[in-house]
Parts: structure tokens; sequence; C-alpha cells
């Protein structure tokens, strides 16, 4: 596999510092994709002022996490225009995606991922309140983002992180013209890629459930 991007010096044998968009080290100064917890892994607090608490929100039941029923069914990896609303039986039509993500309608979420060592910010997008286009869109966006070869070969992952990485690329590649994109950061949800809705999470934030 050709490893993600960023200059030549980085490698196996000369491991880059954690970028500063990615979270900081846990209290032992270890990181691991397949030990990763958000109650060890503190992320960037910026602009947290802006984000309604998410226990302040009645949240639309199309984004409510189910474990065993979820309303929306939606393979992360994939465009948004490939998610279903059971209650629908139909695909979503652009007046659908229009409904606000909760009540009262909110203008920022912030979400997190127990294997995502990045943040997840969702705004609206011209409008007064966040859509469900809004969010899908936005959440595709954020997680088909390739990530560096610095956050690849960071001294934080070992070369059994990196082996579960390289699996999840591999399997979520379809063409060779997906393979040359690397690895992005949903392939960091380790084959958890399945949409199981959003919880209350620490700090006025969002849990994104996935299965």
């Amino acid at each position: 596999m050709s490893a993600p991007r960023s200059g030549d010096a980085i490698s196996n044998s000369n491991l880059a510092l954690r970028p500063c968009s990615a979270a900081s080290p846990t209290p032992h100064g270890v990181w691991t994709v397949s030990q990763c917890s958000f109650w060890d892994i503190p992320r960037c607090l910026s602009h947290l002022a802006a984000v309604v608490d998410s226990a302040k929100l009645d949240l639309h039941p199309f984004l409510r996490y189910s474990k065993s029923r979820p309303m929306t069914i939606y393979d992360l990896r994939s465009e948004p225009l490939t998610l279903v609303f059971r209650e629908l039986g139909r695909p979503p039509l652009a007046t659908d995606m229009d409904h606000s993500v909760s009540r009262p309608p909110t203008q920022h979420m912030r979400i997190y991922h127990p294997s995502l060592p990045w943040y997840i910010d969702i705004r609206a997008n011209g409008a007064p309140y966040i859509s469900l286009a809004d969010f899908f869109q936005q959440l595709f966006a954020e997680l088909s983002q390739p990530i560096s070869k610095s956050d690849f070969y960071t001294y934080e992952l070992d070369g059994g992180d990196r082996d579960v990485l390289t699996r999840s690329y591999i399997e979520r590649c379809r063409s060779e013209d997906e393979k040359m994109e690397g690895v992005k950061r949903v392939d960091f949800l380790r084959g958890k890629f399945e949409w199981m809705g959003l919880a209350q999470g620490k700090n006025g934030m969002w849990r994104l459930k996935t299965g």
C-alpha cells in the first residue's frame, strides 16, 4: 500500500510526533487504535462555547441511537445519497433532508467516536439551523478526509495498529482510484462503519455509535 501522504522523511524508522489536529496522548503516553477510548484521549476543545449542550436538545428521530433498529440505514464509507430512512420506505427527498436535526434548532454540534482521534464539528450551512442534509454531508466529508503520512507513522501507533488501518483501507477500496486516495479517517472505525445513531455524550457533545 502506498502510505498516506506527506514528506518522505517520515517512515517506520522515523516516526512523527502527533499532529496538532489529533488527540493528545493518554496519561500513559500511548494511544492505540485497538485500545483507544474517548475517556482517555483528551481532544482539542476549541470553540466549545458555540456548542449547545446535547442534554438541552431533542434529537430528530432519524438520528437517535438504537442498538437493535436505528431509523437510518447508512454505511459511513458511502455517499449520503445511499442512506435510507426506514420510516419513509423510499429514498429521502430534498424536502426530507431539510428538516432540523434537533428541537430547538442548533447551529453547531460536536461529535466524537471512541476510535477516532479527531472531533467532528457540524455547522449550519446557510440556514439558521443544521439540517439533516448538512449533518450527513459534513459527516461524510469529515470521515472521507485522507490522513497524512504523519498520522499513519506517528510514534503513538505501533505496527499492529497500522496493520489494522491497512486492512480497513483494503476492505473499503473497490477500485484502483480509491486505493490511490490512501487511508482515510473512516478507516479508524476498524470495520464498524454502520450507522447506529447519536447518543448524548460528555461535555455537551454527541457520541457517534457505529456497529
